[in-house]
């Protein structure tokens, strides 16, 4: 029993609070019967619902804790849930897999500008046609097609889902007469038949996938009778410790993470294998997005299968290191030398 009355604003005031308590009382018991028909929570409702004012916008959790105002342990199991009845997607089913290697893998300006440097500086102009063989997303062959007109590049891959991701995003983006001077080619480098080119480049090390040298000299010879007379092979190499053990290396880009696994290591046959994976700031990741299985080649033997191939010349470009700090930099030089770096990259440039 109350002790003081009420004036009649705070009567009113209590009579409010009383049937508001009804109401969320009966509100509450519909909720709980409706959504107990559904498999769904009244929280998993709430986080549903917020996601329907601005369906096409992503949240991380740190965001979905600020505006829900729930704790992030409470916030990540019930969006974890709804991800796992394929009612909520995560970043990481809305990301393009080919999109995110093209982002974080590959620097098609960075290596035509090496192309045409090295190219010039060798045989005194600039090249005109180019195979990408292992092309993938034939993104260099793009980029080639767009930097001078006459060029023409022919793209070369045995994975019909790649190319047919190529068409739709990378070659559409071409101008129709751009799209003239570029060929996708669905085939095995090891098959293929191209007219000869003044480049030949086999980037991103997929060449490493032939781990027979038998293999890797037949396919020499075959990018040497794909080159014209003064064309040139273009190969990327790596080297140093950390090729020969199994670790991972996790660096940020624009939106999200990339992570290279070395998994396995054979110390035997010199077989890696390896994965890519992505994640994301909703938590969310893409496991094992490509993986590949390589033999470690050294770079004085495919110089020598090179040579076996019928090349009459071969030389390695290799990444400069600050001298102080030993930081790699993008700058690559000529040598035959390299000092004992846990990791270097280069190129491989060979002349018919």
């Amino acid at each position: 029993m109350l002790k003081k009355k009420l004036n009649p604003r705070q009567q009113t005031e209590v009579r409010m609070t009383v049937l508001l308590g009804i109401i969320q009382q009966l509100l509450t018991t519909r909720q709980n019967r409706l959504f107990a028909n559904r498999n769904l929570s009244l929280s998993q409702f709430g986080l549903l619902n917020h996601f329907t004012h601005t369906p096409e916008q992503s949240w991380t959790i740190t965001e979905l804790v600020e505006v829900m105002e729930m704790n992030q342990p409470g916030i990540t199991k019930i969006a974890t849930v709804l991800l796992d009845k394929g009612l909520l997607k995560s970043m990481a089913d809305k990301a393009d897999r080919h999109l995110l290697y093209q982002a974080s893998v590959q620097n098609p300006d960075f290596e035509l500008d090496f192309i045409d440097n090295t190219f010039k500086k060798l045989r005194g102009r600039k090249p005109k046609t180019m195979r990408e063989d292992f092309a993938g997303t034939a993104i260099s062959s793009c980029q080639f097609v767009k930097r001078r007109r006459g060029n023409t590049a022919t793209a070369v891959d045995f994975d019909s889902e790649v190319l047919d991701w190529s068409r739709k995003h990378n070659i559409a983006k071409l101008t129709d007469e751009q799209k003239q001077r570029i060929e996708l080619i669905e085939d095995d480098v090891l098959n293929v038949t191209t007219d000869k080119v003044d480049v030949l480049q086999a980037y991103n090390f997929s060449y490493w996938f032939f781990q027979e040298r038998a293999t890797m000299l037949e396919y020499f010879k075959r990018t040497r009778e794909a080159l014209v007379d003064d064309g040139l092979l273009f190969l990327d190499v790596f080297g140093g410790s950390e090729c020969y053990q199994t670790q991972k290396e996790k660096r940020k880009v624009d939106g999200f993470k990339y992570i290279w696994e070395q998994a396995e290591f054979n110390a035997i046959t010199n077989e890696l294998k390896c994965h890519i994976h992505f994640h994301f700031p909703d938590k969310s990741k893409i496991k094992k997005a490509f993986s590949y299985t390589w033999r470690v080649w050294g770079a004085r033997e495919l110089r020598e299968i090179l040579a076996e191939a019928g090349y009459s010349e071969s030389m390695v470009y290799r990444q400069k290191f600050d001298p102080k700090t030993d930081e790699a930099l993008d700058e690559y030089i000529a040598t035959d030398e390299a000092e004992d770096y846990a990791c270097w990259l280069g190129y491989i440039i060979a002349k018919p």
